[in-house]
């Protein structure tokens, strides 16, 4: 008797730290907390807490409802999401996002070789371990004797479907979920989120585009940092030439990163969409008229020159 109570507590703690170390991989776990209840938004944010506390059980009883068939046939698929999200977040050190979820979705042949080719002997181990720990958990009922119905299994599996309406409903702000449910509901959401392919709007602006200039050149280098840059008061020179201009530029200072990954950051320079039009829900980033159509418009002749081309990936 004492040596099954000793299993259970084991047990039991085992999966409270597992997820706990799951969720230390959000930096700012309670961030779509703080957001919704200070943007007032009570109902988003009473809905999201009933599916955060529904996940935390269906974690649970993923790993102690008694043994079934559909048990047998599903909980490799969960296990693999979870160890799917570790290597994930030692690769890139942060969870799967819906940024890195689209591109997955939409070039997975892609995305797959590159991960073979990459970082193929170091995603051997997670495959090592994979079935050893598939055999383990799907016999831990026997183990631990909770005697938990198998039917109570339908919890873990419905977790995906209302965590994936869940995304849907939030628009994927909400998404602080164990990886076994989050991962593969994050996956189905990107692929569920149409994105829009149609022709721009044409540049309605009514005030004058003549050209005062003979060139424009726009320069984007996303591998830098604006707080160590001279001409911003970092304590070394690092810009000595543009530092020795009294006239004919202009500082702007520093601003935060539209997004982290280039796709996005790219398409609002592009665009010019403005802080408070971020979230973009209405995807009018690929909507509106292209900095391009504005310097057509006006008379130049524009050309295009990027070092992330087509042919390059």
């Amino acid at each position: 008797m004492v040596n099954l109570t000793l299993r259970k507590s084991i047990a039991l703690g085992a999966i409270t730290i597992l997820l706990l170390m799951e969720f230390s991989f959000f930096f700012d776990f309670f961030y779509p907390f703080w957001f919704l209840w200070n943007q007032g938004k009570l109902i988003e944010l009473s809905l999201s807490l009933i599916l955060f506390f529904w996940s935390l059980l269906s974690a649970f009883l993923l790993f102690f409802s008694d043994r079934s068939i559909f048990r047998k046939i599903s909980l490799p698929f969960f296990l693999f999401f979870f160890l799917f999200n570790y290597g994930f977040f030692k690769i890139a050190n942060s969870p799967l996002d819906f940024q890195q979820a689209v591109i997955i979705v939409e070039n997975f042949q892609w995305w797959f070789w590159a991960v073979i080719e990459n970082y193929g002997l170091a995603a051997l181990p997670f495959l090592i371990i994979l079935f050893p720990f598939i055999i383990f958990i799907e016999r831990l009922p026997e183990l631990v004797k909770f005697n938990i119905s198998p039917k109570a299994y339908v919890l873990p599996a419905s977790a995906v479907v209302l965590i994936t309406s869940g995304l849907q409903y939030s628009h994927g702000f909400f998404d602080r979920y164990p990886s076994f449910f989050r991962v593969p509901s994050m996956l189905v959401f990107a692929a569920l989120s149409p994105i829009y392919d149609g022709e721009r709007s044409d540049v309605t602006y009514s005030g004058s585009l003549d050209p005062q200039l003979e060139k424009i050149i726009l320069i984007v280098d996303e591998s830098i940092r604006a707080d160590i840059l001279g001409i911003n008061k970092f304590e070394k020179n690092t810009t000595p030439y543009l530092c020795s201009l009294e006239s004919g530029i202009v500082n702007f200072g520093l601003a935060a990163s539209a997004s982290n990954c280039s796709d996005y950051s790219n398409l609002i320079l592009r665009t010019g969409l403005r802080k408070e039009e971020i979230p973009d829900y209405n995807q009018m980033t690929l909507k509106k008229p292209s900095i391009w159509q504005f310097t057509r418009k006006a008379g130049f002749y524009n050309v295009y020159l990027d070092a992330q081309s087509d042919e390059e990936w």
